[in-house]
């Protein structure tokens, strides 16, 4: 799909929201699972077979040594591999976080739990902030004006918590590059090794 918007549309016309066979093919294609998976016992190279016992997804990597026979699942190594859930409902729940919708529009959509909602939102949003931090995207430049504004965050409401725990302040900053549009939030620990030297920044 590279290249084009994804859309319910869309994942509903390649069969990825309907049939767990052709989302298993959209998640390999988007190397989101192993298209192949080494025996962590013999180091064979596993086999992809039909598997009554993985009720979830229906198949399962099997060694073919005769003296192995490891069977493992089709998750191992993937950010899913701890997950219960069918994989036609993580698609539906990372779909729907992306669009940045509330979360009770994502645990109907996906037919989850509060818990289960809250806790795999926690943890799509740690990977993206891994992402940030270790592939940091830079703007302005020489020349270039940044527009910047900032807004504290958590901070403590007067009266009826003025005697409750103390609650970390946080500033997050947002700057976008005038010449090229591009904009980029951050918060302020990674702010200055966000933007080139020899910008400009307006606030």
């Amino acid at each position: 799909m590279a290249g084009s918007q994804i859309n319910v549309r869309k994942l509903a016309e390649l069969g990825v929201l309907q049939d767990v066979g052709k989302c298993i093919v959209y998640l390999r294609a988007h190397g989101l699972l192993s298209r192949q998976q080494t025996c962590p016992k013999c180091g064979s190279v596993m086999e992809e077979k039909v598997w009554a016992s993985a009720k979830v997804d229906g198949l399962a990597w099997r060694c073919p040594a005769r003296a192995c026979r490891k069977i493992v699942s089709i998750r191992k190594g993937s950010f899913f591999e701890k997950s219960h859930l069918d994989l036609r409902q993580l698609v539906t729940l990372m779909y729907f976080w992306t669009l940045d919708v509330c979360q009770d529009v994502i645990m109907a959509e996906a037919s989850i739990s509060k818990t289960v909602c809250v806790d795999w939102c926690n943890f799509l949003r740690e990977i993206c902030t891994q992402d940030l931090l270790s592939r940091p995207n830079v703007i302005g430049g020489v020349g270039h004006i940044v527009a910047i504004d900032e807004s504290l965050v958590a901070r403590r409401k007067r009266g009826s918590n003025a005697q409750a725990r103390p609650i970390r302040e946080q500033w997050v900053f947002g700057g976008v590059d005038l010449q090229t549009k591009y904009d980029l939030k951050l918060l302020h620990i990674i702010w200055l090794t966000n933007s080139c030297t020899g910008s400009v920044f307006w606030n």
